[in-house]
């Protein structure tokens, strides 16, 4: 996900403003329709962490950090 489009308004939002960052993969739930979980490179760019991305506002926000043995990540969602 790089780019997010506000139908309402026609407005568009470019999620990932950082240069050679990658996403690995995104993870919604609709209980939080506003938010998405996103792997990102950008603190290290061999590693991936998990942020959380505010799809209204586009404003990221470290979840969890690679402590730097982690290839990939599994998102459980509870109830």
């Amino acid at each position: 996900m790089k780019h997010g489009v506000d139908l309402a308004i026609g407005q568009t939002r470019d999620y990932r403003p950082f240069e050679g960052v990658h996403v690995a993969d995104v993870e919604l739930n609709l209980d939080f329709p506003d938010t998405a979980l996103v792997w990102l490179n950008a603190r290290e760019r061999s590693l991936f962490d998990v942020h959380r991305l505010d799809l209204r506002s586009g404003a990221l926000k470290m979840d969890t950090q690679n402590p730097g043995d982690v290839g990939a990540w599994i998102i459980y969602l509870t109830q």
